[in-house]
């Protein structure tokens, strides 16, 4: 990120593809004194990224609620099992993610899962 940063000292934005990359890019923005005015997103919804982002450090994560993934997978590996099919119709199934923003961070009150 250092490099980055002095290739490019007018950048404005980081987009992370995981939260620990969004982390590291704000600590290396902060060292450089670069921290004002750039917009540093990621992608996981991990705990110290929903901390970051209730902090004003990080502009947004994406929730990747695993374990009602988790929960699904099981659901139909179980169906499979007893029934030789997992009981949706497409084999491609759509997961739902959640942008988490100071605007609903306070959503989030246990990790990887929102608040219904």
């Amino acid at each position: 990120m250092q490099s980055l940063i002095q290739a490019n000292p007018n950048m404005n934005g980081v987009i992370s593809g995981k939260n620990e990359m969004a982390l590291n890019a704000i600590a290396a923005l902060k060292e450089a004194g670069k921290l004002d005015g750039v917009i540093v997103g990621g992608f996981d919804g991990s705990p110290d990224a929903v901390e970051a982002v209730k902090a004003g450090e990080l502009a947004y994560t994406v929730l990747q609620p695993v374990a009602i993934f988790a929960e699904e997978a099981v659901r139909q590996a179980d169906s499979f099992i007893k029934n030789g099919e997992t009981g949706v119709d497409a084999e491609k199934q759509p997961l739902y993610c959640l942008l988490i923003t100071p605007d609903s961070v306070d959503n989030c009150s246990a990790p990887f899962i929102p608040d219904e």
